[in-house]
């Protein structure tokens, strides 16, 4: 997975990372704090795994709630589904947990880049101005895709992205 721009970046910081770490605790320090001292490699590792997992899914119910007749729904790529009856799921495939395991060494790549720093910096001001009404930097609709380019093309059908402007390493 990569994200296109800083955009996509901000975008997965807002709606996916504060899920994994809690939404209380990312309110707190988000404004406040980098990335890197809020979350572990794991977090946002499991927060890539996870919207890599749920995405044609997300995609799927997006375009399901506006048309009238669609095809079944997909299943998600990284769990054997189970039915949560007496909390039982079924857990995460082998595919799963490599795709984890090569998200975490990208995030961890990505954090020793000399310009992170800067980049964390400038979401967290943009952050800042959002949370107090003020428009920042972040702006514009974030297009995300999860990707798989062992293949050259995604599984999906979504074309690869690769604009790398600030630097994140996001394909696996």
């Amino acid at each position: 997975m990569k994200f296109k721009n800083s955009v996509e970046y901000a975008w997965f910081l807002k709606e996916i990372l504060p899920h994994v770490i809690g939404i209380s605790k990312w309110k707190k320090v988000c404004t406040i704090a980098p990335v890197s001292e809020i979350s572990t490699l794991t977090d946002e590792a499991f927060g890539l795994v996870a919207l890599d997992n749920a995405w044609d899914l997300w995609s799927h119910q997006a375009i399901a709630s506006n048309v009238a007749t669609v095809a079944p729904a997909p299943k998600a790529k990284y769990t054997r589904g189970g039915n949560m009856k007496g909390n039982k799921c079924s857990g995460w495939t082998d595919a799963g947990i490599q795709q984890f395991n090569r998200f975490r060494m990208a995030v961890s790549d990505d954090r020793k880049k000399p310009h992170r720093k800067q980049v964390e910096a400038d979401i967290m001001r943009d952050l800042r101005m959002l949370v107090t009404g003020k428009q920042g930097t972040i702006q514009g609709t974030a297009e995300v895709a999860a990707i798989n380019d062992l293949g050259g093309e995604a599984a999906t059908g979504h074309p690869l992205l690769q604009d790398d402007s600030v630097g994140r390493s996001w394909r696996v």
